[in-house]
């Protein structure tokens, strides 16, 4: 009698993709406004792209188009694409979520965003393209224009994912747009010819915003620097005061070159509403000021370094810039009382000092955690603090390096085992590792139907468990929600095919009848490689 093995799946019904039409974006016109040279952060787009019929989707790709004069040589260096994040509205540099510069497709004078995975949430995600120019002055005095445009859609091969070529905006679902009418912003935007600084420095704090309470009598203000022009910055001043109070400019402390990073310590803070503002010039005399600011001090006791606790979760991780070690800071004053909105400082120790890596004010818990990463294999040595005083000890973060992968498993060269009153089949591999396989087409993938070699044990307790069999090294897989076509590589590699010219030049013209569904929850057992172009 044939025996028939059937395997546990989680089952995903995958609903029809709608295609979005221009109503379904929310588009804000953008004003005229003059640029000038060595400019960056002008507001060029700003729409919001729909979700998917009241549920989560993900951004995969966005072309914009400029109706204008102005292309990648002549007044534009990049056009850059962000996500709404801080405050509603453009901020841009350090505040919104920068979702990179586009690449630029001359045959159309459009830029394009692709291999993007940004959420998009219930009510849609905001977007903005904002764009920054040449610091040269051109040869002819001549103005550019900009005027952007969400294209129409265009999916050349209709296979739901973006393609060079392609224009409009992509998602996950595959219910891409607008499919009926592209949106031009009315407005043009001048990319003046004159080459003269026009504006004085940006300002940013890093550990300040609007609105924010402090519960400690001495702060360090950090913050960035960047010039709106062709110039950096002579100077940044702050100024602190109390409504009513007249107080004069001080100067911060410059961290970095032309003060690209700056801090500031201030000391003797009392309880109360202050208000902060900056003050910055550029070498070629252009004077900008940000803020004011309102924060809030609320100092509830006296901080106590003694009764406050640092713990450190790990003392090694690998120096892969993802994997992280947490620190968990715990402050109390002098009382033993949990003493929220404390300032934490995670330090480095140097040569020169302790370095501030990062600040942080501690919860209405008094608790505190951050989050240690490198790329680079080092020993590290930390030092929390609080208001000039040491919390805990100093430790050592070893940062090593990450071996290379192990040798590929041969999925093919060992013995197939189930379980006497189970369908699950599973494969030991010649280190005695047990490997399940996650769905029955993987199995196909190696085997098709024939079961007929597989053993039936009592147990499976002697064995350790290894990774999911992925898989079989040449096949092509996707997801039902990701209309991406991979191809599968040794050690849980996957390659995407960018193009079905490429799926036909490697899988003949009936590429698509090869491809195996895997479903969302396995997707993690492999690693995405270079794409296939």
């Amino acid at each position: 009698m044939k025996k028939t093995l059937i395997f546990l799946l989680i089952l995903f019904f995958a609903l029809p993709a709608v295609a979005s039409q221009n109503s379904d974006f929310a588009f804000t016109q953008i004003p005229i406004d003059t640029w000038y040279i060595g400019q960056w952060d002008k507001l060029a787009l700003d729409f919001v792209v729909p979700d998917n019929d009241g549920v989560e989707d993900t951004l995969t790709a966005v072309t914009v188009k400029n109706q204008g004069n102005a292309i990648y040589t002549h007044g534009i260096q990049a056009m850059r694409l962000w996500a709404d994040a801080g405050e509603v509205g453009f901020q841009g540099w350090q505040v919104d979520t920068d979702l990179g510069a586009g690449t630029y497709y001359s045959p159309t004078n459009s830029w394009y965003w692709d291999d993007l995975s940004q959420l998009i949430p219930v009510d849609g995600l905001r977007l903005f393209v904002s764009a920054e120019m040449w610091e040269t002055a051109p040869a002819t005095n001549v103005n550019y224009t900009v005027q952007l445009q969400v294209p129409r859609l265009i999916d050349n091969d209709l296979d739901g994912a973006f393609d060079i070529g392609d224009a409009g905006v992509f998602v996950a679902s595959e219910s891409d747009g607008p499919t009926d009418l592209e949106f031009t912003n009315a407005a043009n935007q001048t990319i003046s010819y004159y080459s003269g600084d026009k504006a004085g420095p940006v300002v940013i704090f890093d550990n300040l915003e609007d609105g924010q309470t402090i519960g400690t009598n001495s702060y360090t203000i950090t913050g960035k620097s960047r010039d709106q022009g062709k110039s950096s910055a002579e100077y940044i001043k702050i100024k602190i005061y109390k409504e009513g109070e007249t107080v004069d400019w001080e100067d911060v402390e410059i961290l970095t070159q032309n003060y690209a990073t700056w801090q500031y310590d201030w000391t003797g803070i009392e309880n109360g509403t202050y208000f902060i503002e900056t003050q910055s010039r550029d070498w070629v005399g252009q004077v900008s000021n940000s803020g004011p600011i309102t924060i809030t001090v609320a100092i509830s006791g006296e901080f106590s370094a003694t009764n406050s606790s640092v713990s450190v979760d790990n003392l090694t991780v690998n120096a892969d810039g993802s994997s992280k070690i947490t620190v968990t800071v715990k402050t109390f004053d002098t009382q033993n009382n949990v003493l929220p909105s404390q300032i934490v400082y995670l330090n480095e120790v140097r040569d020169e000092g302790l370095v501030v890596v990062s600040s942080k004010g501690s919860g209405d818990n008094g608790e505190q955690t951050f989050e240690i990463s490198s790329s680079t294999a080092q020993d590290v040595v930390y030092q929390v603090t609080s208001d000039s005083q040491n919390v805990g000890a100093q430790f050592t973060v070893h940062f090593v390096a990450v071996t290379s992968p192990a040798a590929t498993v041969d999925y093919t060269n060992g013995t197939w085992l189930k379980l006497a009153d189970k369908t699950a089949v599973y494969f030991i591999d010649t280190n005695n590792l047990l490997h399940p396989y996650p769905t029955q087409a993987v199995w196909e993938s190696y085997f098709g139907n024939d079961f007929s070699f597989v053993e039936t044990v009592n147990s499976l307790e002697d064995y350790t468990f290894g990774d999911n069999v992925p898989f079989k090294t040449g096949t092509l897989m996707k997801t039902p929600t990701i209309a991406k076509v991979y191809k599968v590589e040794d050690n849980h590699v996957i390659r995407w095919l960018k193009s079905e010219s490429k799926a036909k030049e490697l899988f003949g013209d009936d590429w698509g009848s090869l491809v195996k569904s895997l479903p969302e929850a396995f997707y993690t057992d492999y690693t995405k490689g270079e794409a296939l172009e």
